[in-house]
């Protein structure tokens, strides 16, 4: 019966999520009024896919649509980020900041994985990827968490759906936990904004949502009652639910032909159960980093 459910939510999703992306990156592309320059890649988060098109620096290519010039993008980055979620201490982090695609078909995107396009059009691309949640919490964390168990990395597979302009852009993100870590089934939406006030460099503002099933809910919000025994803090029961909300604002600059740097602050809100949960110390974090990367172009087969 559970399964049945879950299998059911999730087409549920899938179907009300690519028509809600569809319906709102109408309503964002009316808002674009820019024009595309020779801009560099832009991260959408601290683990951001790029945006090829822009990196090309070609006015006339739309973003999204297969093109002739592929551009390869790899670098580094170092982000704060919650020490887990919910925590009122942070940490710096090092991300690889990479944007590879293969014949149009194949990609290693950052915050994406590794994967494969399903469907692509002008605007629009719908994929599937596998990869790596660093999410985690330990009990040598923080004084609060003893008693509660470790929550360990896991692995993920993921349903992207996209709709990109000259300069306006919606993600949609559907993503179930397969490294059986408790990590559980994750909707995300983003929408941004980009514009370029300057030759070579390119402002991008977004916001997103987080919607997380009552799985995840538990195992990072939760507290039953051994646990509870355990480690001091009352009971809980979170159910699934939009748990968070996010605006990130980030720049980047073209060094030369080829080296990128950038950065971006972000702030983030968690909401209903994640907030009331006892095992959160702070509901609202503010976040930043910066980046430096290399990018070439090549000649792809039409």
């Amino acid at each position: 019966m559970v399964k049945a459910l879950n299998k059911n939510s999730w087409t549920i999703l899938v179907v009300g999520g690519g028509l809600l992306c569809a319906r709102l990156a109408t309503a964002v592309d009316s808002l674009g009024t820019g024009t595309p320059t020779d801009a560099a890649a832009d991260p959408a988060s601290p683990t951001g896919a790029f945006d090829t098109a822009a990196a090309s620096g070609d006015p006339s290519e739309d973003r999204g649509a297969p093109s002739r010039q592929q551009v390869t993008v790899a670098g580094a980055g170092a982000f704060t980020i919650p020490r887990y979620p919910g925590s009122s201490a942070v940490e710096v982090k090092a991300y690889p900041v990479v944007n590879v695609e293969f014949w149009n078909r194949v990609f290693i995107h950052s915050g994406e994985g590794a994967g494969v396009y399903l469907w692509r059009a002008p605007a629009w691309r719908v994929g599937i990827s596998v990869d790596a949640d660093s999410l985690h919490r330990y009990e040598k964390d923080a004084r609060r968490l003893r008693g509660l168990g470790n929550v360990d990395e896991t692995e993920r597979v993921n349903f992207l759906v996209g709709h990109e302009t000259a300069c306006t852009e919606v993600r949609l993100k559907l993503s179930t936990d397969i490294g059986g870590q408790g990590h559980g089934n994750v909707a995300d939406l983003e929408m941004a904004s980009s514009r370029a006030p300057l030759p070579g460099l390119q402002l991008r503002a977004a916001v997103g949502w987080t919607w997380t099933n009552e799985r995840y809910m538990r195992t990072f919000f939760g507290v039953n009652g051994r646990q509870s025994e355990l480690s001091g803090l009352p009971q809980f029961n979170p159910d699934s639910g939009v748990s968070s909300v996010r605006g990130v604002l980030s720049a980047q600059y073209s060094l030369s032909g080829h080296w990128l740097i950038g950065g971006l602050a972000s702030v983030g809100r968690l909401l209903g159960d994640a907030g009331d949960s006892p095992i959160t110390q702070k509901r609202t974090d503010l976040g930043g980093g910066v980046f430096l990367a290399y990018t070439w172009k090549s000649r792809v087969s039409p």
